[in-house]
């Protein structure tokens, strides 16, 4: 079936016979991989492979293979000893387990350090001149670096590797790793990263992963930074926990299914930030619980495609997840059903998008604040959709056409069907409801509220603040106050859009208060069977809503009261049983859908005393009834919970309280709102805390008091036993709101200060959005005998404030890192460093803020490296402190670095100043387009390259006395004018590297 290219043990052993023996080969079951001078027989560390590819082609079945920490590239070369070209990918056949992250010592797995997968790296740049994604020089790249066929009841573990560097073929080959097998057989990938893979065509489904037919399963997978799409399968069985699909150039996680048969099972992962959509589901039954779906480009998730393309049924089940800050939908659901329940929407364009015979059932859903300069801000419905809601928020979505849901024509034979259930519409601009005429009766749509509150919804435009009805539409128990619309119909507007006039049922409901326009709350006479409604009499609320300034649509100020009746209210047991709905949904899941719908908007009893109210609300006669404080967004939170607190969160943890000595760091915590109607509950939360070397996982849910608490045990290493606890609590100082608490560790105890990040790329978009270059400073600390030189790097911040560093140490160690840029302007770095034991660190904080001449952001890191006698270099260690600069950049005019660098020749002066030797200044040539360098003292022995997209520059300087080559890494600075960087040689060669233009040194 396949035709790999080493299929039999035979050839393999023939191919390693000068080095392995076949007895010996049989009898191995753990093979080892260092990178090493000379290839060994991989049978222990001291003898490791040089290749992994070596290890690949002798393990049998059930062996396993560990890979020390290192950098492997899929260079050309031949097996040793033989003239047999190694193959140009990391090829599986056979049922193994491959470890990474090994320190290339350990004699058990106990002893490897926790999985850090970039400290692994299988790389597909075979000559190694790549930079970031799209690669610069990708025709030396591999079609894929790893590529996993196998045979049904295989099974393949990978662990702890970054597999980078590689080039992908559409749907045949991903760039990162490709999957075929069986439909028994299994993969799993834990801890492991597939990151900076590229795409041979314009749409790459799976530019870092494809899958096919298999059983695959990954844990803390990350998937990101693709230039093409994220993870790409193709009628697999797959479940995903504790993952990030992110920053891919396409969608982030695709799953296509030809037969409406697999299953896809999501847990505690997040979507991110990806070119198209962030989750694709077609053709799945899909599971998703705790999942985040935020700031695609396009559609957070889709669940279904057209039936030209696949006719495979679709479901999905979300629980738990938030949707937010996507470009275009929070979720789309076309030739697809999806049911969610307690989750979130807001600041999409569209909350979420069903058409195309789509059906979709929400419970406990919440929709705020997402807006559209087109139609539908929460929800927006068309062709054939149907949705059923209970217990849903639609609250201060717009400025749109219908901010809150929009029922659209799109085909004058197409309708849609739509049954809300307590639900609460609060100050949505552009009208909350809106319903499309219909040119014949059988297109009509069909609506049914029941149980619904209107209160606060405008529309500035023309009639129907809280509803324009053109179809067929039934209330049941509304209550509307506070609507305003410019011209008629402050509450419901029966403007039809089309040759059918509309049919509108209002039964016991509430109009009051509906009058800013001095009109009727309703703009046209209702159908003869509308009865028992309260719109002349005031039905005494216990507290009447208030938006403060007058304006409903600035919603920082509003209080939408408590609608609930006062003990003399004229509203009170004044309904008939026998016009209450039916049940038709089983909402008390008694199994009868004949009775009467027996709650009210609060899930409450429906009918107390023998008659219900009118309105939304009921309440008992003589039941205490006190007046409660205002309410926020969602009238069952309390204050706390609200999109105030809701959202993204970092920050750094510290040993002491005047937070100067970092000790570890939360880079990147979510809280959502909780599921309506649970009093007892607050913001829901899942974040991981980076401290002493460890990764510690908490979740769980805040309390209504605002406190955050969890415990767990530590079950191995030389923890083993004891516990790690936290506490956050909220608050606000000068405007901001922060969490602040404690981690205690076994008998440490850390100090937790965390800042929100509420930027978003349209609605809310950073002003220090853009490209920049960075500097580490020594500080006054430093000594001869540290590290010299300027740490060097570069920066980039998105208009949704995420941060991305990459940066290069003077003591030759690189760092990449991504967070969050919080709402005050700080950025809360911490950054695990050196692969040995993984206790170094660089980490701090800064802020943006130009400083005329100087730098456009500033603040401070510790860099640290641990006492290790092992090492070559700075085998004492280090702790030093200094200052954190960064200048933005641009490509000016021609690709010139530096704006005021000429063209003659010398134009600069260049200062080389190695820590243990005499400093070298000289004038040179440096072309204004960055290049090449040259100076008349050292002739060819120096070479500088500026890259014109990010500000980069690499060169290298050979020692005229000892002809020993020295690195050069820098940037340019432009806030200063210069370049400024470091030697990154061995120790006392290390040093400073400046270049400035003459004329600012004339």
């Amino acid at each position: 079936m396949f035709s790999p290219l080493f299929r039999s043990r035979a050839s393999a052993t023939i191919l390693l016979g000068l080095i392995l023996c076949l007895p010996r080969l049989v009898q191995a079951d753990t093979w080892y991989v260092r990178k090493v001078v000379t290839s060994g027989d991989g049978l222990s560390w001291a003898t490791a492979f040089k290749d992994l590819r070596e290890a690949l082609a002798v393990a049998q079945s059930g062996d396993e293979i560990w890979i020390a920490q290192n950098h492997y590239r899929l260079s050309d070369g031949f097996f040793p000893g033989t003239t047999d070209p190694l193959p140009e990918e990391y090829y599986v056949d056979k049922s193994l387990t491959i470890r990474g992250g090994f320190l290339g010592t350990e004699t058990n797995l106990f002893e490897r350090p926790r999985i850090d997968p970039d400290l692994t790296v299988l790389d597909g740049d075979r000559l190694g001149d790549d930079g970031g994604t799209p690669l610069s020089n990708p025709a030396d790249n591999t079609n894929g670096v790893m590529r996993i066929e196998l045979e049904a009841r295989e099974t393949v573990l990978i662990e702890g590797v970054l597999i980078q560097g590689g080039v992908s073929n559409f749907d045949v080959r991903g760039g990162g790793v490709t999957v075929f097998g069986s439909s028994k057989a299994q993969v799993t990938m834990d801890g492991c990263r597939i990151a900076f893979n590229d795409r041979s065509t314009t749409y790459e489904p799976g530019s870092g992963i494809q899958i096919r037919n298999v059983v695959f399963t990954c844990r803390g997978l990350s998937v990101d930074s693709n230039v093409g799409g994220g993870l790409n399968t193709t009628d697999c069985h797959i479940t995903v926990a504790s993952s990030n699909f992110s920053d891919n150039g396409s969608s982030g996680f695709n799953l296509w299914s030809n037969t409406g048969l697999h299953r896809a099972e999501l847990t505690n992962s997040d979507f991110l930030n990806n070119g198209e959509r962030g989750a694709s589901l077609v053709g799945y039954r899909t599971t998703a619980s705790l999942c985040d779906f935020e700031g695609n480009q396009n559609t957070g998730a889709s669940v279904g495609t057209g039936p030209s393309l696949n006719t495979a049924p679709t479901s999905a089940t979300f629980t738990d997840c938030g949707f937010s800050g996507n470009e275009n939908v929070g979720l789309s659901c076309s030739w697809a059903s999806a049911s969610l329940a307690g989750c979130h929407f807001s600041n999409n364009q569209t909350g979420l998008y069903s058409g195309n015979d789509g059906e979709v059932d929400l419970e406990d859903c919440e929709f705020s604040r997402n807006s559209i300069a087109g139609q539908g801000g929460a929800i927006f419905l068309e062709a054939d959709a149907a949705l059923t809601g209970r217990n849903l928020l639609i609250a201060e979505n717009g400025p749109s056409f219908a901010g809150g849901i929009r029922v659209y024509r799109q085909d004058p034979n197409q309708s849609v069907h739509l049954h809300l259930e307590n639900t609460l519409f609060h100050a949505n601009d552009k009208t909350a409801l809106f319903i499309d005429g219909a040119d014949n009766p059988g297109a009509m749509h069909q609506v049914v509220l029941v149980n619904p509150v209107f209160v606060g919804n405008v529309n500035e435009v023309n009639e129907g603040g809280a509803i324009r009805n053109g179809g067929n539409l039934t209330i049941y128990q509304g209550t509307f106050t506070g609507n305003e619309a410019v011209t008629a119909g402050d509450a419901i507007s029966l403007n039809t859009g089309g040759a059918v006039p509309p049919v509108t049922r209002i039964v016991q409901s509430i109009f009051w208060d509906n009058d800013a326009s001095g009109g009727d709350p309703v703009d046209a006479p209702l159908t003869a069977n509308s009865v028992g409604n309260l719109d002349s009499q005031n039905p005494r609320f216990l507290q009447a809503p208030d938006n403060g300034d007058g304006d409903w649509t600035t919603f920082g100020d509003n209080d939408y009261g408590d609608l609930r009746l006062d003990q003399t209210s004229p509203a009170l047991d004044a309904g008939v049983v026998t016009e209450l709905p039916r049940d038709i949904t089983d909402a008390d899941g008694d199994g009868i859908v004949r009775e009467f719908f027996p709650f009210d908007a609060r899930n409450e009893a429906r009918v107390v005393g023998g008659y219900p109210d009118i309105g939304a609300y009921e309440v008992a006669r003589g039941e205490f009834t006190p007046n409660v404080p205002p309410r926020s967004l969602s009238p069952f939170f309390p204050n706390l919970w609200n999109t105030d607190y809701a959202g993204l969160w970092s920050g750094l943890l510290w040993h002491d309280n005047q937070q100067t000595q970092p000790a570890g760091s939360i880079n990147r915590m979510i809280i959502r709102l909780p599921r309506r109607n649970r009093d007892t509950t607050g913001g829901l939360t899942s974040f991981t805390v980076f401290v002493d070397g460890r990764r510690l996982r908490f979740r769980g849910q805040f309390d209504t008091d605002g406190v955050f608490t969890d415990v767990i045990e530590f079950r191995r290493g030389d923890l083993a036993g004891e516990t790690a606890e936290i506490e956050l609590q909220t608050g606000m100082a000068g405007g901001e709101h922060y969490l602040k608490g404690t981690l205690t560790v076994f008998k440490d105890t850390y100090e937790i200060l965390l800042a929100r990040s509420a930027w978003h790329r349209r609605l809310n978009p950073t002003d220090d959005a853009g490209k920049y270059t960075s500097l580490l400073v020594p500080g006054a600390t430093w000594t001869m005998a540290d590290p010299t030189g300027y740490g060097a790097g570069t920066a980039s911040v998105s208009t949704s404030g995420r941060v991305r560093l990459l940066g290069f140490l003077p003591d030759g160690s690189r760092y990449a890192w991504s967070g969050l840029l919080a709402d005050s302007g700080f950025v809360y770095l911490w950054k695990d460093l050196y692969r040995r034991n993984n206790r170094g660190h660089v980490a701090g904080r800064f802020a943006f803020q130009s400083q005329p001449g100087t730098s456009d952001f500033d603040g401070f890191l510790e860099w640290k490296k641990p006492a290790d006698a092992r090492d070559r270099y700075f085998p004492a260690g280090f702790t030093l402190k200094g200052i954190f600069l960064g200048s933005r950049f641009a490509s000016y005019r021609n690709h010139r670095l530096l704006l005021d660098i000429s063209e003659g020749n010398p134009n600069c002066t260049v200062t080389i100043d190695p820590s243990a030797a005499d400093d070298v200044t000289t004038d040179a040539n440096w072309r204004v387009r960055g290049n090449v360098i040259s100076s008349e003292e050292f002739g060819r022995a120096l070479r500088l390259r500026g890259n014109a997209r990010n500000g980069l520059v690499t060169g290298l300087f050979r020692d005229p006395e000892t002809g020993e080559p020295i690195a050069i890494r820098g940037v340019v600075f432009q806030k200063q004018g210069t370049v400024l960087g470091h030697l990154a040689g061995r120790q006392g060669t290390e040093g400073v590297f400046e270049l400035v233009p003459l004329m600012m040194t004339e």
